[in-house]
């Protein structure tokens, strides 16, 4: 994962690394590197390779492929708190794999604080966010249910921003179809509203389908509580396979997704956008926006490239200008993924596709 700094003169590398120290391997270990974006040069200089030097975790192996870093931001009322936050997984001899949150001191090219969530069964980071409430990780766990044959559940857990103390959870999210598989892929927050955005199982005659859960970031409570329908999308038409691949969260904390969508044709997916608000006419009630379309459609957007072959949404992302436009313009969003001959072209082959959609407030 790369993360640009607050001052934009600054880039963070997040991955893991094995190394040999004293003709021992050692890891993987969970590193960062800290580079000046005007000129790649490690901020804790290079070694006798020439290779930058990281900021390592030599605890317990630690694996960051698929967790994520975030900057604490600027906070009134607080202490010192890390100049970096960074959360993966950890395998530890006895327990098995745990979630890790690390607090890195930049300065010292050291990670000074650390929290685990840790249920004596697998535990599996996948993302962080961090408000000024508290820092927030989610992934999956099969502790909820360790009787049942598919117990995989969302959890979610909330440390303080010193890392001294969990505030919450961990509160799991075990879906429509009970004991079954639901996999958290992205925590996304903003102010008091949270997101766990994932893959839930709907049934044998539905598949995966996109689910969002809304918690409190101060109580942990979850928002959307009249039915299970509410933050999950089911594609009514094909059913099959609904899976989220990565969301992000306006200033008005609604929530926005891409990912995938099984499209009825045999084992083929498109690229599909859709859109969660956190209040409304209805409020904590679920309501879908469909970008690139009049303002009064409500709904989801598929896209289906030239080719015949599978189209998958992999990242979003709003516009420089996002809330910045007259005519109650809200957002524009951008979706990249890769297209069976692109947008345009035809064949079979994968092309590396970027859409941009309008949304415009009703």
């Amino acid at each position: 994962m790369l993360l640009s700094g607050g001052d934009g003169g600054t880039v963070y590398v997040l991955g893991d690394s094995v190394g040999l120290y004293s003709g021992v391997v050692t890891g993987p270990n969970i590193i960062v590197l800290k580079l000046s974006a005007s000129n790649g040069n490690s901020a804790y200089g290079d070694d006798s390779h020439g290779s930058p030097i990281p900021a390592r975790w030599t605890g317990p192996k630690g694996y960051a492929t698929s967790a994520e870093m975030a900057l604490p931001g600027a906070c009134s009322g607080e202490g010192t708190v890390p100049e970096l936050f960074v959360a993966g997984t950890q395998l530890v001899t006895g327990t098995g794999y745990d979630y890790i949150l690390l607090g890195l001191t930049l300065s010292q090219a050291s990670f000074g604080t650390r929290r685990t969530y840790n249920s004596a069964y697998t535990d599996t980071c996948v993302s962080l966010c961090a408000t000024c409430e508290g820092v927030y990780l989610t992934g999956y766990t099969d502790a909820n249910h360790p009787t049942s044959s598919t117990p995989i559940d969302y959890a979610t857990i909330a440390f303080n921003r010193v890392l001294s103390a969990t505030l919450w959870g961990p509160k799991f999210y075990d879906g429509a179809s009970a004991h079954e598989n639901d996999y958290a892929r992205q925590i996304v927050c903003l102010g008091s509203n949270l997101y766990v955005v994932g893959d839930s199982w709907g049934g044998t005659s539905h598949g995966y389908d996109i689910k969002a859960v809304l918690y409190s970031t101060v109580t942990g409570n979850a928002q959307w509580t009249s039915s299970d329908d509410q933050g999950r999308y089911d594609n009514s038409v094909n059913h099959g396979e609904d899976r989220t691949s990565a969301a992000i969260v306006d200033k008005d904390s609604n929530v926005h997704i891409v990912g995938k969508s099984y499209n009825g044709s045999t084992n083929v997916v498109d690229f599909i956008t859709l859109s969660f608000e956190a209040a409304g006419s209805n409020p904590g009630g679920l309501h879908w926006h469909l970008p690139g379309t009049p303002d009064t459609a409500r709904g989801v957007v598929y896209f289906n490239g030239s080719g015949s072959g599978n189209d998958v949404g992999a990242a979003i992302g709003f516009g420089a200008n996002f809330m910045d436009e007259p005519n109650n313009h809200i957002a524009d969003i951008w979706v990249f993924g890769s297209a069976a001959g692109g947008a345009s072209g035809g064949g079979s082959n994968q092309q590396y596709t970027t859409i941009r959609y309008i949304q415009t407030e009703n």
